[in-house]
């Protein structure tokens, strides 16, 4: 929802295609347009997302601060006598859902470019979720050749996703970094951006993948998709390109054509050169970045972070993947903990160890595989460690907890388990499951200090959780510990 205004300096006017869960218009809301459409087909979805999305969206404010038109977007654009600086197309899959591929042909392309005003831009969502043959890929950017002479595509590579998007304008495109950060000081935009990562015009900028020229060299033929032949819509290739497939496309086109797309109005030299070489080492830490969206191997996910992190250390978005990366980790790692194999999730916690000798989830795996293996003084060891490094993940305080109680030391092992619960209700990583597992083990160690009541309380807790994870095996477990307090 921010791309439309923080790519077109020029942009008052904008129009989101398709209201979805309302955060497009949201994010529209902040910017203080003059003029906020919405163009939706069906005003059921305005309702229902009013009433389950309140969170993201505007709201009892959403009619004061945007028009919607309850009308198909194709018409509407066809038929309407405004001129917009940014359109954005909303309307995501386009064979998934009916109708959807018409809001991808150059009829359509050509009613959208007619109502842009002068330096207006055309955005256009596309998904890369069960990803499309590349006949059809190629056939969604290349009729946009077709209708805009000048085409840029790109993709959020602050927070790698299952989306990019194609720009495109009847003039050439130039990005204006003082412009970017200008927006980014208006109040929410800057909160709101950070939420993927984004907190200036840097971030914005590394977006960028390739222009036209760039596509050209990586799309060599095309169908146009037409009213008159629709293409997308009745394609019979349904075989998916694989995993991995779009990273590579997405990698193959990236290039250092951005420079040739920068509006420098507002910086002075020194102003262009420090940006310049910030921006270099942030294209090169992204590069790494980009590249964890192109394997499904945690390990070397990891991996790739940590090349990225020792060009720019601190660059939160190279953290934030790690991270879910090493929660992912620790995550298989429980499976081989159960299945009784402690060795390999030894082995994992070692190749991760090997790649950062402080990763406190690194050093949390190692502590359960050599608790699983009764080698309890290296794993008390191991947890120090964790905590160490990782004083703020529950994780590692979960852990702690498991090993006091080993050691028979339950009121260190309560205060733990208190520090992992009050964590976990800001960390997006701890779910329910691990929530009812934590309870289930401090609900044993009230158990074993002879604090019934409390046992009870815990466990009665643990036992809805795991009913509503569908934890059947453990809900029966949950219910005989129940049953056997006195």
């Amino acid at each position: 929802g921010h791309f439309g205004i923080l790519l077109n300096k020029y942009a008052t006017k904008a129009l989101s295609v398709g209201f979805g869960s309302g955060e497009t218009t949201a994010c529209f809301a902040l910017h203080d347009l003059e003029k906020a459409d919405c163009a939706e087909i069906a005003p059921e979805i305005v309702e229902l997302s009013l009433k389950y999305f309140r969170h993201i969206n505007l709201g009892d404010r959403l009619n004061e601060e945007v028009n919607v038109i309850f009308m198909d977007a194709k018409n509407y654009i066809h038929l309407t006598d405004e001129k917009y600086d940014a359109i954005l197309n909303d309307s995501i899959h386009p064979r998934t859902f009916a109708e959807n591929a018409s809001l991808y042909t150059k009829e359509y392309y050509q009613s959208a470019s007619d109502h842009l005003e002068e330096h207006g831009l055309f955005l256009s969502w596309i998904p890369t979720h069960n990803v499309e043959s590349s006949e059809v890929l190629n056939s969604i950017i290349g009729t946009m050749f077709d209708v805009f002479p000048y085409v840029t595509i790109w993709y959020l590579t602050p927070t790698p996703s299952l989306y990019f998007l194609v720009v495109g304008s009847q003039e050439p495109q130039y990005f204006s970094p003082k412009h970017i950060e200008d927006e980014l000081k208006k109040p929410g935009v800057s909160e709101s951006l950070s939420l993927i990562n984004i907190n200036n015009s840097l971030d914005i900028m590394s977006c960028y993948i390739g222009d036209k020229n760039d596509i050209k060299r990586n799309i060599k033929s095309y169908e146009v998709n037409s009213d008159y032949w629709p293409f997308i819509e009745f394609s019979t290739n349904y075989d998916w390109a694989g995993d991995g497939a779009f990273m590579n496309f997405i990698n193959d086109l990236r290039s250092d054509s951005v420079y040739q797309h920068i509006d420098w109005d507002g910086f002075n030299q020194e102003q262009k050169q420090q940006w310049i070489a910030k921006f270099e080492k942030l294209y090169d830490a992204s590069t790494y970045l980009l590249a964890t969206n192109g394997t499904s191997d945690t390990i070397q996910k990891i991996k790739y972070c940590q090349q990225g992190l020792e060009i720019l250390p601190n660059n939160p978005a190279l953290l934030s993947e790690k991270f879910r990366s090493e929660q992912n980790a620790l995550n298989k790692v429980g499976k081989f903990i159960d299945e009784n194999t402690p060795n390999t999730a030894l082995m994992v916690s070692d190749q991760l160890l090997q790649i950062d000798p402080n990763s406190a989830i690194a050093w949390t795996i190692r502590s359960e595989a050599l608790e699983n293996m009764d080698e309890l003084f290296q794993a008390t060891q191991a947890v120090q460690n964790a905590i160490k490094y990782g004083p703020d993940i529950p994780d590692v305080h979960m852990q702690a907890a498991n090993m006091f109680d080993e050691n028979a030391e339950y009121n260190k092992a309560i205060e733990e388990f208190q520090k992992a619960l009050e964590l976990g209700k800001y960390d997006m990583y701890f779910s329910s499951l691990k929530r009812m597992r934590l309870l289930n083990a401090m609900a044993g160690t009230y158990d074993k200090i002879g604090d019934i009541t409390k046992a009870k309380e815990l466990f009665k807790e643990a036992l809805e959780l795991a009913k509503s994870t569908r934890q059947e095996d453990i809900a029966e477990s949950i219910k005989k510990k129940i049953e056997s307090l006195k």
